[in-house]
């Protein structure tokens, strides 16, 4: 009777520590973007937790990797470093941060009909100026084996912002058309100006315990797609920056530098706190005078994660 109260209260703990309405630190987000004049993957990583207004926030980075066709229709590629977004999770809601105010992004505990804000933006003045979105249906879908609660929204007519398609606890939006995770652009009925819109694709979600989520045929990684017949793509990416150690105590080193770098280093909450320029023959730098936690690095176009203790 004993082992077979154990086996039961592990059970019951394992499945709770997967039940996550949102994404575990270290969980990536990918999707490929069409744009005019460009094209290419984005990807979302939550590298660190926060305090915003008292809330407990995850801290997610994203780097877009921007392919362009030159005049010779040669295929260029630029890694570009992102925005920081907030979320947090509470029962079955999940928020984001825009305009110094939380909104609400979604809530998996909704009915059909329920509505709510998702964002007070509005770029054409004949639009609403608070957008919001309607729960069309509910329902579940099982990946890697656990049971995860969807929600099926749609834009309210007049909105410029929000979601159509399909969510997934824990994942976020997977349909086309969308911004990530967050609320994307979208055409009202009344508008007046012209609004290029990127459409999105979503790729593939991951983290340490759901596994992988990939729901089509192209791997996560952003480059598996491509063909880098052109060297401006290989040298993008593969002259990558390698830094150590980590956790950091008083010093960080950089390897594969090849000329002369704009160093930054930003906080948790998105505040630079440290800057210097980094050569090859000067590749380390001084950060004992930095609080213990976890910083952004900013260099050669690249948004690094590091941990001071």
């Amino acid at each position: 009777m004993k082992l077979k109260s154990i086996v039961i209260f592990l059970f019951i703990t394992m499945n709770f520590s997967y039940s996550q309405t949102w994404g575990v630190q270290g969980a990536k987000w990918t999707v490929d973007y069409n744009g005019i004049g460009s094209f290419g993957t984005r990807k979302w990583d939550y590298v660190a937790d926060s305090v915003i207004d008292g809330k407990n926030v995850q801290v997610i980075i994203d780097t877009v990797f921007q392919y362009t066709y030159n005049q010779q229709g040669e295929i260029n590629g630029l890694a570009i470093p992102g925005n920081k977004y907030f979320t947090y999770s509470s029962g079955d809601s999940v928020f984001y941060y825009l305009n110094n105010q939380f909104f609400l992004m979604y809530d998996f505990g909704a009915k059909i009909g329920d509505q709510w804000a998702v964002s007070n933006v509005a770029y054409d003045g004949a639009c609403f100026s608070t957008s919001s979105v309607q729960v069309m249906d509910t329902g579940s879908i099982v990946i890697n084996g656990i049971s995860l609660r969807t929600l099926t929204l749609q834009t309210v007519s007049g909105s410029q912002f929000g979601y159509d398609g399909v969510v997934i606890e824990r994942i976020g939006m997977i349909s086309a058309n969308h911004f990530g995770f967050m609320p994307g652009g979208r055409d009202c009925p009344f508008q007046q100006m012209v609004i290029e819109w990127d459409n999105f694709n979503f790729r593939c979600y991951s983290d340490y315990s759901l596994g992988v989520y990939q729901p089509g045929t192209i791997d996560c990684d952003y480059r598996t797609d491509l063909i880098y017949s052109n060297s401006g793509i290989q040298e993008v990416f593969s002259n990558s920056i390698s830094v150590w150690p980590v956790p950091a105590s008083n010093e960080i080193n950089f390897d594969k530098l090849e000329t002369t770098n704009t160093l930054m280093i930003f906080d948790e909450m998105g505040r630079l706190v440290f800057t210097t320029e980094i050569s090859k023959e000067n590749n380390t730098v001084d950060v004992s005078k930095l609080h213990a936690g976890i910083y952004l690095i900013e260099l050669n176009n690249s948004v690094q994660r590091i941990i001071k203790n």
